[in-house]
């Protein structure tokens, strides 16, 4: 985040913040892959990035947290297509969609993405990173907005 705010202030250049967010992007996978595996299997989480959405660093984490409370996890990664996120939640296993807004689009956009991930996963839960979510104005019953990792926590307990 500290990255993304020198770059914004003109304090840094987007070279460093590529070079550090890809030095927080392997130490990530290589905590993440350290792990030991699933141990809780009654919730499953699907954890992705909706199309033209490439910084990972906050799902990533995400994906780190959820696996290290015993969870498991499918990670889709960056710039996912809805069809993708569908095809796998037909598969049966995960209970939960996880995804972050992090790049700037209209709020209609997000709301359409939104509508459409809470539909994929009507027999589940969807946690959304949204920043200023409160103008969205959406009331869909499976869909909760991640205010933080802390949020995040009440789904791991």
């Amino acid at each position: 985040i500290k990255t993304g705010v020198l770059w914004t202030t003109d304090k840094s250049v987007p070279a460093q913040e590529h070079f550090a967010s890809c030095i927080i992007r392997r130490k990530l996978m290589a905590a993440t892959d350290g792990l030991l595996p699933a141990t809780n299997t009654s919730r499953c989480f699907l954890l992705f990035l909706p199309p033209s959405e490439w910084h990972e660093v906050g799902l990533m984490f995400a994906n780190y947290i959820i696996r290290a409370n015993g969870f498991p996890t499918v990670y889709l990664g960056q710039n996912v297509p809805t069809e993708g996120v569908a095809q796998v939640w037909a598969s049966g296993k995960p209970t939960h969609l996880v995804t972050f807004f992090t790049a700037p689009r209209p709020d209609e956009d997000i709301s359409f993405l939104l509508r459409s991930y809470s539909r994929v996963a009507a027999s589940g839960t969807l946690l959304a990173a949204v920043a200023d979510h409160s103008r969205l104005k959406l009331k869909m019953g499976n869909l909760s907005f991640l205010d933080g990792i802390t949020s995040l926590d009440k789904w791991l307990k």
